[in-house]
């Protein structure tokens, strides 16, 4: 039990260690950007960050308010 316990722990530990290779060694690295708002290929397909599309829907009047709006002027 000891044994598979300790076995578990170093694969683990192995795997880790094998993620974060590039952070560790490279000079100046880090995480990827993994944001849909900053990557270039998202943005050639034009998909935008779901945040920044809620955002943007939520400041869009709707059909009452340009009705109202409109019969004020």
């Amino acid at each position: 039990m000891l044994y598979t316990l300790i076995f578990a722990l170093l694969i683990m530990a192995v795997a880790v260690f094998i993620m974060s290779v590039k952070l560790i060694f490279k000079k100046g690295g880090k995480f990827p950007d993994g944001h849909i708002g900053h990557s270039k290929a998202m943005k050639s397909r034009g998909i935008k960050c779901a945040v920044s599309t809620d955002a943007g829907e939520r400041r869009q009047k709707d059909l009452k308010e340009r009705i109202t709006t409109n019969n004020n002027k």
